[in-house]
């Protein structure tokens, strides 16, 4: 199966990781506490000696949060309550 909305191709395999972040809470937790470790030692990594070095750091912390935050989305979706998303485009 893929169907492409907006530019985006949603095969079985996407289908697939939406409902393991959407239904299984406990690994979307592991997920996100996961990154908000590696995000302290990262942190712990800025060292003020070197800019480029410290540079790189920020840069992968801005990606962590990124990563953070698109989980959290697939995993409860902001605008799950807006009246417009109650029907369904297509349903499979």
């Amino acid at each position: 199966m893929r169907i492409e909305i907006a530019g985006a191709q949603i095969t079985d395999a996407v289908v697939e990781v939406l409902d393991t972040l959407q239904n299984q809470t406990d690994i979307t937790k592991l997920y996100l506490e996961t990154l908000d470790e590696v995000t302290r030692t990262v942190i712990l990594d800025i060292s003020g000696i070197d800019e480029a070095a410290d540079k790189q750091t920020l840069n992968r912390l801005r990606v962590l949060q990124m990563i953070r935050r698109d989980i959290t989305t697939l995993s409860a979706p902001p605008d799950a309550d807006n009246p417009a998303n109650d029907t369904p485009a297509a349903q499979l």
